[in-house]
């Protein structure tokens, strides 16, 4: 449940310009702070989960959001974020796949 969550999450930041300025856009809005912490917490369940599609997704989308957080991280640091820029040209892509999965596996339809 938690994963799919995290998937939710995700994939609303991930698509953050397509929302208007209605009761979604301004919840994106208020998520944006995080968004390094929801990229480094999707990566963690996205190497957890790796043989699912799910989980390859909340890796794709976690590298995406925590660049910035990836940066420090030694020796791979600068691997990791050049991994995410190469990605994040699929950002809109990898969040509404994210965000449908996240939606289904909150309602039981998927593992």
């Amino acid at each position: 449940m938690i994963r799919a969550i995290i998937a939710i999450l995700a994939g609303l930041l991930l698509m953050g310009d397509f929302f208007d300025k209605g009761r979604t856009g301004r919840f994106v809005e208020k998520l944006r702070p995080f968004d390094a912490t929801i990229g480094v917490t999707a990566i963690i369940f996205g190497v957890l989960n790796i043989f699912s599609l799910l989980g390859v997704l909340l890796l794709l989308g976690g590298l995406v959001l925590g660049a910035r957080a990836l940066a420090s991280v030694p020796n791979v640091g600068d691997d990791l974020v050049r991994a995410g820029n190469a990605v994040g040209h699929f950002r809109t892509l990898i969040g509404f796949v994210l965000l449908i999965l996240g939606v289904l596996a909150v309602i039981g339809r998927i593992a």
